[in-house]
């Protein structure tokens, strides 16, 4: 039969639909079933769905799922119908923009499909089918997936609670971003249990146990990262926290596609929760993973957990009287950490870690060196990987301030300095290097800082009038302790900075302290002039400012 055959005999099922019929007599019923399940089949051509006939009759068949779908109770005949219809539907709407439109105009429909998966969750033949055409309707159509998760969701999660099905996951995965739940440590740890259970079972098509493997990880990290999450209790959070470290231990020894990135969305949840303002970051298990796994997610997550932990200067200290060797333990796990994510967490406790009674500890010969080689590391994979930047940044400025003299100089004979001074131009490093010039001149005034002080000198097309008060002021530093330094190598710089700064017209409190500052340099120079051979150019430029 053809498209318009079929569709005239189907006509009487639509009008029996419309009327409310509460049964079908079996002669009509096994006739509509047949009629049905061969527009199914001549649906799966693509020239069918765009047909003129499909896009009259496609509302009518729309209203008729709505009655069948939401009478399931009052007859079997239904359920079978209903079997043959949605395939029907989702076959209609496959890659046809048009027909999912239709379809979604009818919320009554979609609010019927959700309903059946909560209180049908056991009939697995027509949840699926459901599923199947729910995926169909918002695949690649971001504005229906908005509409679709309004409506399911709840219902979705639901179900989810009974049945494991792996388009059931791959839906919700879609529509969580639209964050139509409730979150709680509840789902989390539904979630968490499909995870261990999906990831120890025995797929054997590897495609398909990466993409519910990327599924599930991509929930979890959605998850735990909404701000709405409340958690708030101590069993549940470390009941979290042991769930995620074995999801780290359970993937370690497997090897499929993709697996660096299903890490990764773990590793990134067991951050989330940690910096979930309600989480207090008990410390007991991560201390203990610490000191005996190998792992480097593990290792770097509960560096995280153990970095967050410590909000006061107390904290700190307790931390540090209980566990004697704690920074040489956390350096020493340095060559744990392959993949560079892990830096995040290494970097983050050490920022949280020192102070001017810890800093010592970075200093002996076995955490030195490990030390040297994180900064190497992380410095050379932060032009690739931004998301451990600004703590690298944060570490290394507080790292500079807190060095004393022999640390300094410890420092400088190590190539801390040319790591940082390799790295692409910009504010934040260089401030890094004017925090050691500083440092230096202070302890060793004949030190040689050219190197240093080059680099400083050196700005983007960004600078920040931050900056420029930063490196005014370190100038001003640098005349009071070696002026030939500045008049014999960096004469043409400062004559540059100079005049850039003279042609500020921004009248900020921040311009005016840049400007006062290059005020106080000139001034200085041109009071010590008679005492140097001073560049003409510079001198001129100096008595500018006057």
């Amino acid at each position: 039969m053809d498209l318009e055959q079929v569709l005239f005999g189907l006509d009487s099922f639509v009008n029996d639909c419309e009327n409310d019929k509460e049964s079908f007599q079996s002669v009509y019923k096994d006739s509509y079933i047949r009629l049905l399940d061969q527009l199914a089949v001549l649906l799966r051509n693509p020239e069918t769905r765009d047909d003129e006939l499909i896009k009259l009759n496609l509302f009518k068949f729309v209203e008729c799922g709505t009655y069948l779908v939401s009478n399931l109770e009052n007859s079997s005949d239904f359920r079978e119908l209903s079997l043959e219809l949605i395939r029907v539907l989702a076959n209609a709407i496959a890659d046809n923009n048009i027909n999912r439109q239709v379809l979604a105009k009818n919320t009554n429909f979609i609010k019927s499909l959700g309903e059946n998966l909560k209180n049908n969750f056991d009939d697995d033949e027509l949840n699926e089918r459901i599923l199947i055409l729910l995926k169909n309707l918002i695949i690649d159509s971001p504005d229906l997936a908005k509409i679709v998760s309004a409506l399911i969701t709840e219902n979705l999660l639901i179900y989810l609670g009974y049945e494991s099905h792996f388009i059931a996951n791959d839906l919700f995965n879609d529509l969580i971003e639209f964050n139509n739940y409730e979150p709680s440590i509840k789902t989390i740890n539904l979630f968490l249990n499909k995870f261990k259970n999906f990831a120890e079972s025995k797929i054997e098509d590897e495609d398909e146990f990466t993409e519910g493997l990327e599924n599930l990880s991509n929930i979890i990290d959605q998850l735990t990262q909404d701000l709405r999450l409340k958690i708030n209790n101590e069993i549940l959070e470390k009941s979290l926290q042991k769930s995620l470290f074995e999801i780290l231990s359970i993937l370690e020894p497997l090897e499929f596609v993709n697996k660096l990135k299903i890490q990764r969305k773990i590793y990134a949840s067991i951050g989330n929760i940690s910096s979930n303002l309600t989480c207090h970051n008990y410390r007991d298990l991560p201390l203990t993973l610490l000191k005996e796994s190998n792992n480097g997610y593990i290792v770097s997550a509960s560096m995280l957990i153990i970095g967050n932990s410590i909000t006061s200067a107390k904290e700190r200290t307790e931390l540090i009287d209980s566990n004697n060797n704690l920074t040489k333990l956390i350096l020493s796990k340095y060559n744990n950490l392959v993949d560079p994510v892990q830096f995040q967490g290494i970097l983050h406790i050490l920022k949280n870690l020192i102070s001017y009674d810890t800093i010592n500890e970075l200093f002996t010969d076995d955490s030195f060196k490990n030390l040297e080689l994180l900064i190497e590391a992380t410095i050379r994979n932060s032009k690739y990987y931004t998301n451990f930047t600004n703590l690298l940044i944060k570490f290394l400025k507080k790292f500079i301030v807190l060095l004393n003299k022999n640390q300094v100089f410890q420092v400088l004979d190590s190539d801390i300095m040319k790591f940082i001074s390799s790295t692409d131009i910009n504010d934040d490093y260089n401030l890094i290097i004017l925090l050691m010039i500083n440092k230096v001149i202070v302890y060793d005034s004949k030190y040689d800082i050219k190197l240093l002080l080059s680099r400083g000198f050196k700005l983007n097309d960004n600078v920040t009038i931050d900056y420029l008060f930063e490196l005014t002021k370190t100038l001003g530093v640098v005349l009071q302790h070696t002026p030939d330094l500045i008049f014999s190598v960096f004469d043409e710089e400062t004559v540059t900075l100079l005049r850039s700064i003279k042609s500020i017209k921004d009248e900020s409190i921040g311009s005016k302290a840049v400007k006062n500052n290059a005020q106080y340099i000139s001034g200085t120079i041109i009071n010590i002039s008679k005492d140097y051979k001073i560049d003409t150019e510079l001198l001129k430029t100096c008595k500018e400012f006057f």
